[in-house]
């Protein structure tokens, strides 16, 4: 085989490779709708069982092993953000309250995990989601 026939073939290989890597990492900011309906785990938590269901404009969030819940509504403000309003919470000692509102936007993601950064107030989180349903 001729020598540049070979770098030919080697470069599109590896070319078509990083353009399925760079494709499978935007497939979450170019197209959020997969995140207005279906069941969340977080991957930063320290409870691994922690979760939460978004199914349209409802949202609960499950926390020590289900035990404590959040619930709240959702008003999706761009495709990729999102707003919660607290309705509900029975978690112990948590330090908002019914009617302050959290703020969600999506940073990225793939086929695997979700990045995403939430405000309330003067707090502000990133963390990794996985969609497990």
């Amino acid at each position: 085989m001729d020598f540049n026939i070979f770098k030919l073939i080697v470069i599109l290989f590896f070319g078509i490779i990083s353009l399925s890597f760079i494709t499978k990492s935007t497939i979450i900011s170019d197209n959020c709708s997969v995140l207005k309906k279906g069941t969340f785990r977080y991957l930063d938590s320290d409870n691994k069982n922690d979760y939460f269901v978004i199914d349209g404009k409802n949202h609960i969030e499950y926390l020590n092993d289900g035990k404590s819940w959040i619930k709240s509504k959702v008003k999706w403000i761009e495709d990729c953000e999102y707003e919660l309003r607290l309705n509900k919470i029975n978690y112990p000692n948590f330090p908002f309250k019914k009617g302050d509102k959290l703020n969600i936007k999506i940073l990225g993601g793939n086929s695997d995990t979700i990045f995403y950064k939430s405000q309330i107030g003067a707090f502000i989180n990133k963390g990794r989601l996985l969609k497990i349903q």
